[in-house]
């Protein structure tokens, strides 16, 4: 598959910026503007540098660590568009974090849409140009949505926006994805809206220009295109899922291995997957091991919360003569079953540490390294299956481990969790 031009981000320089503000004051959008007009060129595609700065402003602002590292009066600026601030020192606050965050966030995401331009080739006619153009924002947009929202948001922590700005390339596969999937889809909504005009001179030839570059998209560089689903088609496509998952479910209630609570969560969580794998044209066949290793990332995530329960609480210890030591634990559901839990967890790790299969080099492997530290606790703060992927992925790219199985961070992150899976199940079984 063909690969897209990422956009770069220029070197840091010691110049900043300074925006003159009237005495009466400046509001964020034009604080912004001025801005954006003293950037250094090349700039990112205007009308999307401008949305992505007015939104990666109100994210910088609203993130959980902001005020640790910036003054928290620089929201009064940043907040809202039209709130005018005279005060230079908030404006000084505010061009600190403009120059630092806003700006090169702003130039990466939006930048997107010169990567998509392979799409819009010249020669081509006014509402083709404008429809490709569209498509390629649109794509960029879904890029800054995904950073903001998605997996691993960039802004997660102070740790996680520096580590983002200093190798932007960590993100650039996922990122080309996501541009590529918004700009067929955008494309495709395009093409079914002119299906549904009239037919007029060259219009037939304008949308096939346009599904040219859409299929262009997918079958040169890997793009999914989303097709808008009627209500039969969703509901068609929710049988054929349910039909597909059942019988997996219903081999696995014969085996009397799972708690009903993890089944119907598991259950629920892999039926979404499979919806969204049928709406961007994708097949069920060799997904069968999904479920299983659902239930795994929900018996993780379990015990998880409750050793994070422990850390909080204080545990209750009587300590009398000849008395036992009691631990209070009434206030946990008496479903979830903490001790036989931890039984569990430690014969996962007994099987990892003595599986000779995990040995390389007489080392132990990386992958059964990072298995065995995720079931000791060492990363509480993860709170679903996609966290502990997104933990799994980042560690193999920061660590680069020379005693590892796998040659790049997501095959890294799948055997760790086929691995968790496979040891849990043995632990259960024995």
């Amino acid at each position: 598959m063909k690969q897209l031009v990422p956009p770069v981000l220029p070197e840091p320089s010691d110049d900043r910026l300074t925006i003159v503000a009237p005495e009466s004051g400046i509001d964020r959008a034009a604080f912004l503007k001025s801005w954006r007009d003293q950037m250094r060129l090349p700039k990112p595609d205007s009308k999307c540098l401008a949305n992505d700065m007015n939104a990666w402003s109100t994210a910088v602002i609203g993130a959980e660590w902001f005020s640790r590292r910036y003054s928290p009066t620089a929201r009064a600026l940043l907040a809202k568009p039209k709130v005018v601030v005279a005060d230079y020192r908030i404006i000084d606050e505010a061009e600190i974090v403009c120059g630092e965050l806003v700006e090169p966030l702003s130039r990466y995401s939006a930048g997107w849409v010169k990567s998509l331009a392979v799409f819009r080739p010249g020669g081509l006619s006014n509402p083709v140009t404008s429809a490709i153009r569209e498509a390629q924002r649109y794509g960029a947009t879904r890029v800054r949505v995904g950073m903001t929202r998605g997996d691993d948001p960039v802004l997660r922590s102070a740790a996680s926006a520096d580590d983002f700005l200093r190798r932007p390339q960590t993100r650039h596969r996922c990122d080309q994805q996501t541009a590529l999937d918004g700009f067929v889809s955008k494309l495709g909504e395009t093409i079914l809206r002119a299906g549904n005009r009239p037919q007029g001179s060259g219009s037939d030839d304008q949308t096939e220009l346009m599904r040219c570059q859409q299929r262009r998209a997918i079958e040169e560089y890997g793009a999914a295109q989303r097709i808008a689903l009627t209500d039969e088609q969703r509901e068609a496509n929710r049988q054929q899922a349910v039909a597909f998952l059942d019988p997996v479910l219903n081999d696995l209630v014969k085996q009397h291995r799972y708690q009903q609570k993890y089944l119907s969560q598991a259950y629920e969580s892999v039926l979404r997957t499979y919806l969204n794998r049928l709406a961007s044209g994708r097949q069920l066949d060799g997904t069968e091991h999904f479920l299983r290793l659902r239930l795994t990332a929900v018996r993780i995530d379990e015990w998880r919360s409750q050793q994070a329960k422990r850390k909080r609480e204080s545990p209750f210890v009587m300590n009398q003569d000849g008395a036992g030591h009691s631990d209070d634990r009434m206030d946990l559901p008496p479903d979830a079953d903490p001790a036989g839990l931890d039984d569990l967890v430690a014969r996962t790790i007994e099987l990892i540490n003595t599986d000779p299969r995990q040995q390389l080099n007489n080392q132990q492997s990386w992958e059964a390294a990072m298995a065995i530290e995720l079931l000791s606790g060492k990363a509480l703060e993860l709170e679903n299956v996609d966290e502990v992927t997104a933990y799994i992925e980042k560690a193999w790219r920061e660590r680069r481990p020379t005693h590892g199985r796998s040659v790049a961070a997501a095959q890294a992150a799948m055997d760790v969790m086929l691995l968790l899976r496979t040891a849990t199940n043995r632990a259960m079984r024995s």
